[in-house]
């Protein structure tokens, strides 16, 4: 070598990046590519004795276990000797679009399985190949997850590949990257790499990682050839073995200067976002029906005197739909067959989270008092806070129904439109949406649906639908909607409250745009300049006129394709709600719907996992999870989704990609049908006080409804000794006020104490303000205290509770963690139970939100 680097040093550590799935499947990474490596790696431990090697990912562990526990022993064996180094994370997820407590869950499942089966705790966090990018509120969800050291490999800020990466309540994690590359060789490129990182940082160290990847492999016979020769030349850098914990504490936390860096990391590979949408949708969708099913599980085992909790298939349930998060199955970056496998999995995981669910709201119905007239009706809210919002029933009745209305216990009609009524057999099945009002915050509220002829008259109508010659014009109390008959635009959205435009002239429309041959990829997406409006419809017509929702029917022909969008206003709701379906046969083409608002001088706000991030609007592609908006101080409006990520903003125009036509790695990438649920939501003021975040999350966890059976709600003989009564016909476990603080989890301590497991709630603060929480339970705390996120207790004085109450003061932007025991038995936390001896005295049992 003609350049003397002896002044450089090299802290070596092997490697081998394996994509669980990519261009091959799940059974090849584990029978040949990590079967492979890891017997390679180990062999060449027994011949290099100074060798390190890192392997994250617990789930291929996991896979060892099963499949090869000879390799999984000898594993063990040399992570004890402290040379096979434990990163963590179930997978190498995407740091963007899974939501934030999937995030935590990474870690929470996977420093569980690494303590419990390997005997490490693990503080390094791994991602080198996460394209999409890092969130910025990544450092606050690693640090409360016990991880203080983050290895990442995109979106380097400045060329300053380590810092202090700060998140948004001011949480830190040591954040560092290779910079060059997470499989390099040694060999003429370590030369060349050590040459670059000292012209970027000045340094004359940094960690280096060797060995192959993506495909597997590891540290090779030529890597150990390669490292004598570089040791036997003077002028070559000094080469050390190490492991990252080593070198981030030895070697960067002696440096006195390191920068803070707050914000997000950008990939830049915003093409991720939107590739193999259903895969995408799938994995929201079972997010969030897996949050509903754990705390109606929760809920329901404080029923039951012998408690039961699905404890082995929750985990199993998370287990797989965090495996598919991993950072090349989310993103759309791998091959066809990675996806019908992936179908499959959420397939089973979908019907499998149904059943937990569906036990546990009948659990709940079968101790409320259904009896007389009128068919029960139990409408269920997994969110913590009361709501009043539509539901849609399918209901059984013995005979034909005559103009069906839904009425609560006391009497008072909610407004009730039937959809469609069938005969099958004996049966006769109603389909009906009406206006829950007022049900309590995690909680349930009973209704009845009784024949309009038991009660005469009709409900008074507040929805309004009117016809024109060019127009159609939906309004409520809220809004005012105007369709344009012959191009099927949304132009106008009439705020009734503030009396304000909310829509430019170009209104809400679809959008087809070419994207750029040879440059446009699954991770990429480059648009041209050929943006084609939809606007020659086969047809537009009224095909809903009920009190409770009126909606228009718009359907497009756009070249091979077909596109059907519905237009929906519901009564008492200001949102405008819109369905699409696309059945899509489009390459080298994406879809956008674009809502060209009225906000004049608005700041642009997305929603990212836990939090919310302001950028700016200049139209490029972004990251975004359940919401979008744009504001100014007085007015602003969101966009809310319930199943897309990729987004952009400009001149107050909010667009969402609603679907591509990539080829490059799945020819037939998004070919056929999509279904697409989002609202349009004009406020007053940002959205802060739009109340935009709870809207979010309402539209991604709806209210449930269940037809109940008749019976008396007291069921023998596992009901306490002498206590006959049933539930109340409205209740709540948990409300958290105010509106700033939200609830994403409510289930059992993940350490297995059976019937006796604490319950663990986790919150965090949306606003950016210092906020005292009220946190009012079911029944009286007998123990609450604060933990991480890998439900550990941590010394903490920011909270204080009394009987049934809790008082919690946040940070802006802080997550919190906490476990509790109630103070009387499980079976009787319901109103109307006679106290016993085993009772706390005073207990004050359920109360109902509102």
């Amino acid at each position: 070598m003609s350049e003397d680097l002896s002044h450089f040093t090299l802290y070596l550590v092997g490697h081998a990046h394996i994509d669980l799935g990519y261009r091959w499947r799940w059974g090849e990474t584990v029978h040949r590519i990590a079967r492979d490596t890891f017997r390679g790696v180990l062999r060449m431990m027994e011949e290099v004795p100074e060798l390190t090697f890192v392997q994250s990912q617990l789930a291929l562990y996991e896979a060892m276990k099963q499949h090869y526990p000879d390799i999984y022993r000898q594993i063990r064996e040399r992570v004890a000797e402290g040379r096979w180094i434990v990163a963590d994370g179930w997978v190498e997820y995407d740091q963007t679009m899974p939501g934030g407590e999937s995030m935590i869950r990474q870690h929470l499942i996977g420093s569980r399985y690494a303590r419990e089966e390997l005997g490490c705790e693990v503080t390094l966090a791994w991602a080198p190949d996460a394209f999409s990018g890092h969130v910025h509120t990544l450092p606050t969800i690693l640090q409360g997850c016990g991880i203080e050291r983050l290895l990442y490999g995109r979106g380097v800020p400045d060329d300053t590949p380590y810092f202090w990466w700060e998140g948004p309540d001011g949480s830190r994690v040591l954040a560092y990257s290779p910079s060059y590359g997470y499989s390099a060789d040694l060999g003429p490129r370590a030369l060349e790499i050590a040459r670059m990182w000292e012209e970027m940082t000045g340094d004359h160290e940094m960690l280096f990682l060797y060995g192959r990847g993506d495909h597997g492999g590891g540290p090779r016979e030529a890597d150990i050839e390669a490292l004598a020769a570089q040791r036997a030349d003077p002028r070559a850098p000094r080469c050390v073995h190490t492991t990252p914990q080593a070198f981030f504490n030895e070697v960067l936390l002696k440096k006195t200067d390191l920068p803070v860096y707050r914000g997000e990391l950008g990939g830049g590979f915003t093409g991720s976002l939107s590739s193999e949408g259903r895969a995408k949708q799938r994995n929201r969708q079972l997010e969030h029906l897996l949050l509903a099913a754990e705390r109606f599980a929760t809920f329901a085992m404080f029923l039951q005197r012998k408690p039961a909790y699905p404890r082995v298939y929750l985990g199993e349930a998370w287990r797989t739909v965090l495996h598919h998060q991993f950072h090349d199955e989310l993103p759309g970056t791998s091959r066809a067959p990675v996806y019908r496998d992936i179908d499959a999995d959420y397939d089973r995981v979908e019907t499998m989270v149904r059943g937990i669910l569906d036990d546990a709201l009948a659990e709940v119905a079968a101790r409320l008092d259904t009896r007389g007239e009128g068919v029960p009706v139990v409408v269920y809210n997994p969110l913590a806070w009361a709501r009043s919002e539509q539901v849609r029933v399918t209901l059984r009745l013995s005979e034909e129904p005559r103009r069906l209305v839904v009425r609560d216990t006391a009497g008072e009609a909610m407004p009730t439109q039937t959809f469609s009524v069938r005969q099958e057999g004996a049966f006769w099945y109603a389909s009906v949406l009406f206006m829950a009002r007022d049900v309590p915050s995690l909680g349930y509220r009973l209704f009845r649906a009784w024949s309009e002829a038991r009660w005469g008259g009709t409900t008074a109508r507040a929805l309004l639908v009117t016809e024109a010659r060019d127009v159609i014009i939906l309004q409520n109390g809220y809004l005012l909607v105007t369709i344009d008959r012959h191009t099927g635009h949304v132009v106008s959205v009439f705020d009734k409250l503030t009396d304000r435009e909310t829509l430019s002239s170009r209104g809400y429309t679809l959008q087809a745009i070419a994207e750029v041959p040879g440059q446009s990829t699954a991770w990429i997406i480059a648009l041209s300049d050929e943006v084609e409006t939809l606007r020659q419809p086969e047809s537009v017509e009224i095909v809903s006129d009920g009190p409770v929702q009126a909606t228009v029917r718009v359907a497009y022909r756009y070249r091979d394709s077909y596109v059907e969008q519905e237009v929906t206003l519901t009564e008492g709701v200001p949102g405008l709600d819109l369905r699409l379906h696309v059945d899509w046969y489009e390459r080298d083409c994406c879809l956008k719907a674009a809502f060209s608002t009225a906000v004049q001088g608005g700041r642009a706000t997305f929603e990212a996992p836990l939090g919310a991030i302001e950028r700016p609007a200049d139209g490029a592609e972004v990251l975004a999870q359940r919401w979008i908006d744009v504001s100014n101080e007085r007015y602003g409006a969101s966009l809310l989704n319930d199943c897309r990520y990729g987004f952009d903003v400009q001149e107050g125009c909010m667009r969402m990609t609603i679907v591509r036509g990539i080829p490059d790695l799945d020819p037939e990438a998004d070919v056929g049908e999509h279904d697409l649920h989002y609202v349009y939501y004009p406020h007053a003021g940002d959205w802060r006080a739009g109340d935009t975040v709870r809207r979010g999350w309402a539209l991604n966890i709806p209210l449930i409804g269940r037809q109940g059976l008749r019976r008396a709600g007291v069921i023998a003989p596992w009901i306490a000794a002498g206590v006959n009564h049933a539930m109340p016909p409205s209740f709540g476990f948990l409300e958290v006020l105010p509106e700033n603080v939200v609830l994403t989890a409510f289930k059992l301590e993940e350490e297995d104490w059976g019937p006796g497991s604490p319950v663990v709630v986790r919150f965090y603060e949306t606003a950016g303000q210092e906020t005292e929480a009220q946190v009012r339970f079911a029944a009286p705390l007998m123990m609450l205290e604060e933990t991480n996120h890998l439900e550990e207790q941590i010394e903490s004085d920011a909270f204080q509770w009394e009987e049934e109450r809790a008082t919690i003061r946040f940070r802006p932007h802080e997550i919190k963690t906490f476990r509790l025991r109630l103070a009387i038995p499980a079976f009787a936390i319901y109103r109307g139970l006679a106290h016993r001896d085993d009772m706390a005295p005073g207990a004050v049992p359920g109360f109902e939100g509102g």
